[in-house]
């Protein structure tokens, strides 16, 4: 990565800082040239895809946060696919598209996942498992129910490994003692089939187990796809669905 990308990651870091509990196939923005060439059974066509721009990024941070439902426990798990980083960059109006691509192919590489569990003491301070604990016992549930470690920190790419350091602070900065203790670890991007572990466009399921839960997403997520209406009666529907659940009828695209 160039040095001129400094300034992307830093946009980036801050939009990290804030978690919560295509219109063609002419279309080149770099988050849609990366998958053109591996299309798989399920993926949505690139018409269905939104635009980086127009995906409503707090929406997907909901729909990629996890928290467990132990009232005892302060637990988040965050996978960060790679279109979260497309829409962070596309809303920094001074980005050029050299610096978007210069991040995408630095998160391309890996499936990254946020991880912080501590539990709750009777006074309220929180007891944080220690990062190295996390790790041991943190695991990828990939698209073929595949089990993954995370990648060991030597195996990270120079760039991966300054993008995640300097994303660490600015996230105590902003969320105090939480922050300071939400790690971030690194799965391969793809097996050794070369299929991709996740991706949030495709139909399917992926989890993150840690030592207490395991932490399931669905996919597609629906942030990402192009509203959908019921051709009975123009109700807007969650856009991952395929079919009305109560006319049975498919949904269309909302124009």
């Amino acid at each position: 990565m160039k040095l001129r990308s400094t300034a992307a990651l830093l946009a980036l870091t801050a939009a990290c800082a804030t978690p919560t509990s295509l219109p063609s196939e002419a279309h080149t923005h770099p988050i849609h040239a990366s998958f053109q060439g591996a299309h798989q059974p399920g993926l949505h066509p690139l018409q269905d895809l939104l635009d980086p721009a127009d995906i409503d990024l707090n929406a997907l941070i909901e729909q990629t946060q996890k928290g467990s439902p132990d009232p005892s426990a302060m637990t988040m798990v965050w996978w960060i696919p790679t279109e979260f980083w497309a829409a962070s960059l596309a809303s920094e109006p001074g980005l050029s598209k050299s610096d978007v691509a210069d991040v995408l192919d630095v998160v391309n590489d890996y499936t990254l996942v946020a991880v912080v569990d501590g539990t709750i003491g009777v006074f309220g301070g929180v007891d944080f498992v220690p990062e190295a604990k996390v790790r041991a016992s943190l695991r990828l549930i990939d698209l073929r129910g595949k089990e993954h470690k995370p990648l060991p920190q030597s195996a990270l790419s120079a760039d991966a490994s300054n993008m995640l350091a300097m994303m660490r602070p600015m996230m105590a900065a902003n969320l105090g003692p939480m922050g300071e203790n939400l790690n971030f670890y690194a799965f391969p991007a793809v097996d050794a089939d070369g299929a991709r572990l996740a991706d949030a466009t495709v139909e399917g399921r992926i989890a993150v187990k840690t030592a207490r839960e395991s932490y399931s997403f669905r996919l597609p997520l629906g942030a990402l796809l192009r509203p959908k209406v019921c051709p009975k009666d123009d109700e807007r529907m969650n856009c991952a669905w395929s079919f009305c659940p109560w006319h049975g009828l498919r949904l269309e695209r909302d124009e």
